[in-house]
C-alpha cells in the first residue's frame, strides 16, 4: 500500500543502549518524500546564568545553530521529536527554562523581563551568535523580545502559537496553575496512560508522549512521579502587572519571523497577528488548520519541514491542513 503525504507506516521502535530505531516511514504533507529517522539522546548540559543553574540539551553540531525554547509547564523534551528530524542538518539545542525540567527551580523570576534576561544570558554564555530562534507559546513571547532586545544574535526567528499579547486575564487565570493543576501521579505508568487518555494530550504524537512521560517527570522515594517544573513560576505576586501586547512591537523586527499560528484561534485574534505581519520587512504568517495550541507537540515531523524550508528561505504555504494517520491494512 502506497504512503499518502501525512501518514506513517510501520512504526516499530527499538531501544538499544540509548538509540531509539524507527522502523517505519513518514510522507510530508509538504512533498519532502519519504523520510526515516534514527532515535538518539542529546547531550545534557549546564550552565550558571545570572546566579540560576540552566539545563539545556545538545543534539550534536551538524550545521547552523538552531535553539528552541518551551512556554509554561513544559521542558527542553518536549522538542524531542522536532530536534530529531532537523538534528542531521543543524546544530539543534533545546533550553530549559528556569524552574522547568532540570534548571534550577527558584522561588522568584518569573516575570517576563527575568526570561528574557535569562534567554540572553543563556545565548552569550554558551557564546551563541547567528542562531535560528524557535519558541512556543510563552516561550515564543520570550524570543520575540529577545530578538528584539538584540537582534545581532539572532538569524531568523520562528514563533508557534507564541503569545503575543499577556494581560490581566491571562495572568489571573495562570496564577491558579500554582496550586490548582495536577502535578503527581502515583507512579510512571499511571502518567503514561494519563497522558494517552486524556484529551488534550492524547493526539500529541507517540513520540512526543514517550518523551514527555521519560523526560517531563521525576520520580520520587516512594515511587510516585510529579511534573518537571515548579508551582512557583505561576505565583500571584509577578504575574500581578506583568502585562505586554506584541503586536505594534513585531514590525520592528529585523530578522526574518514566521509566525505558526493554530486555525481553531478566533478569527479575529489571527487578523490581528497578521496585520502584524504585513507590516514587517521580512514576515510570514502560516495557519495550520485541524490542530490545537501544542502544534509542536501534535505534529512534530511537519513543524520540523516547516522550520527547515523557512530557515533555507523558501517560501512557505500560508496555510496547511494537519495529515492523516493512514488506515490500518
Amino acid at each position: 500500500m502506497a504512503t499518502r503525504p501525512g501518514q506513517r507506516r510501520g512504526g516499530h521502535r527499538v531501544r538499544v543502549g540509548s538509540t531509539v530505531c524507527y522502523t517505519g516511514a513518514y510522507v510530508s504533507p509538504l512533498g519532502r518524500g519519504i523520510r526515516r529517522s534514527v532515535f538518539v539522546e542529546p547531550e545534557s548540559r549546564f550552565v550558571t546564568v545570572r546566579g540560576v543553574r540552566l539545563h539545556y540539551v545538545d543534539w550534536g553540531d551538524q550545521g547552523p545553530p538552531l535553539l528552541l525554547f518551551h512556554g509554561d509547564q513544559r521542558t527542553s523534551r518536549s522538542w524531542d521529536a522536532v530536534a530529531r528530524h532537523l538534528r542531521d542538518r543543524f546544530h539543534v539545542l533545546a533550553l530549559d527554562g528556569r524552574g522547568h525540567g532540570e534548571s534550577e527551580w527558584t522561588h522568584r523570576g518569573y516575570r517576563t523581563a527575568d526570561r528574557v534576561a535569562d534567554f540572553l544570558g543563556f545565548m552569550q554564555a554558551i557564546d551563541l551568535r547567528g542562531v535560528h530562534l524557535a519558541g512556543h507559546s510563552t516561550g515564543g513571547g520570550v524570543l520575540a523580545f529577545a530578538a528584539l532586545q538584540n537582534p545581532g544574535l539572532v538569524r531568523s526567528l520562528f514563533l508557534i502559537e507564541p503569545l503575543l499579547v499577556l494581560d490581566k486575564r491571562f495572568q489571573d487565570n495562570a496564577q491558579r496553575r500554582e496550586t490548582d493543576v495536577r502535578r503527581s501521579w502515583p507512579s510512571r505508568e499511571e502518567f503514561y496512560a494519563y497522558l494517552r487518555w486524556h484529551r488534550a494530550t492524547s493526539i500529541w504524537d507517540p513520540e512526543v508522549i514517550e518523551a514527555v512521560g521519560e523526560h517531563e517527570v521525576r520520580e520520587l522515594s516512594d515511587g510516585s512521579v510529579e511534573s518537571r517544573w515548579a508551582p512557583e513560576s505561576f505565583n500571584a505576586e509577578e504575574r500581578q502587572d506583568d502585562y505586554y501586547d506584541l503586536h505594534a512591537q513585531l514590525p520592528g523586527l529585523q530578522m526574518p519571523a514566521c509566525v505558526l499560528l493554530s486555525g481553531s484561534r478566533a478569527g479575529p485574534s489571527i487578523g490581528a497577528t497578521g496585520e502584524a505581519i504585513s507590516r514587517m520587512h521580512r514576515g510570514q504568517l502560516v495557519v495550520f488548520d485541524g490542530v490545537g495550541h501544542n502544534i509542536y507537540m501534535e505534529q512534530p515531523r511537519t513543524v520540523a519541514d516547516l522550520l527547515e524550508v523557512f530557515i533555507t528561505g523558501r517560501t512557505l504555504p500560508e496555510r496547511i491542513a494537519a495529515p492523516v494517520e493512514a488506515a490500518p491494512g
